[in-house]
């Protein structure tokens, strides 16, 4: 559950600018207000605690920092007394069936400490009145409004907020009937670990695609090594493919001149070969035709 403002300090012991006190001083009086719909005042948690003084009283009469306490400010071994300028019991209709024990059961007083001691604020027993609800609404919307909290997405300020409401709405109809309270309250625990489960899973949703994004770049580099070496690679079979075939042209070229020359000498040499084989044979014919040959 939310965490309920401490008490007051003295006028004066901080000096701050007069907007920005009246600022701050504006924002202390709704938060008190706000809280006050739902608990009681604050009293030292001791023998002889009392109730501290607020520090500026608003002007709206409706159950803010200057209004009257919304219920008497007891301790668990006193619920049972009334406290004096508190409101009588027979003001009050409260559930007969619900006891400060039970209230404390479903909604625990909020504690804390500060330099004068342990302060102790109790949840009201005392059923909203509709102006009372009106003015909570109003309240509710301004502390938004002043807190900028976001409409969208997750915001730790509107969760807040809207917990506490909700925990007044489980006060209110615990006031009535404390099942129906109770149920309320088992609700509000079940989306509350909903709420976390999911903002969980958000978070690690987060976590895993920053992770994915890192292994992507990762890879995206060595994919981005791999491709300039296969290009240089590359780049050097197509020199080298440019090479052969600049010595395979070369190589052609030449085996077609020696095969020309080859060819050449080849017809010289039966050109000569068929001279010399006709002047052989008109040699033979003269021998064998001449008689003195014999």
């Amino acid at each position: 559950m939310t965490t309920v403002g401490r008490a007051m300090d003295p006028v004066g012991s901080n000096i701050v600018p007069e907007e920005e006190g009246d600022g701050a001083q504006h924002l202390d009086d709704l938060l008190e207000e706000f809280y006050s719909f739902m608990y009681e005042k604050a009293v030292l948690a001791g023998p002889t605690g009392t109730s501290p003084s607020k520090s500026k009283v608003t002007g709206k009469n409706k159950g803010g920092a200057g209004s009257p306490p919304r219920g008497s400010s007891l301790m668990h071994d006193t619920h049972n007394k009334q406290v004096v300028g508190g409101p009588s019991t027979t003001n009050a209709p409260v559930s007969t069936s619900l006891s400060r024990e039970v209230m404390d059961a479903l909604l625990p007083p909020k504690t804390w400490k500060d330099a004068q001691g342990k302060w102790q604020r109790m949840v009201s027993m005392l059923p909203a009145t509709r102006t009372e609800t009106q003015r909570l609404q109003e309240t509710f919307d301004q502390l938004l409004k002043l807190h900028q909290a976001r409409v969208h997405a997750i915001c730790p300020v509107r969760e807040k907020f809207f917990l506490q409401v909700f925990e007044e709405l489980i006060r209110e109809v615990s006031c009535e009937c404390p099942e129906r309270g109770l149920m309320l309250l088992r609700l509000h625990n079940e989306l509350r670990l909903t709420v976390e489960a999911n903002q969980t899973l958000y978070h690690n949703s987060i976590a895993y695609g920053r992770q994915k994004a890192v292994q992507a770049e990762a890879g995206i580099g060595a994919l981005e090594k791999e491709i300039s070496r296969l290009k240089a690679e590359r780049e050097l079979l197509e020199s080298k493919k440019k090479e052969l075939t600049h010595k395979v042209m070369f190589l052609e070229k030449q085996h077609s001149e020696e095969e020309k020359k080859r060819q050449l000498r080849h017809a010289h040499t039966v050109q000569f070969l068929q001279t010399q084989c006709q002047e052989l044979e008109l040699f033979h014919r003269e021998m064998t035709q001449d008689p003195t040959w014999k």
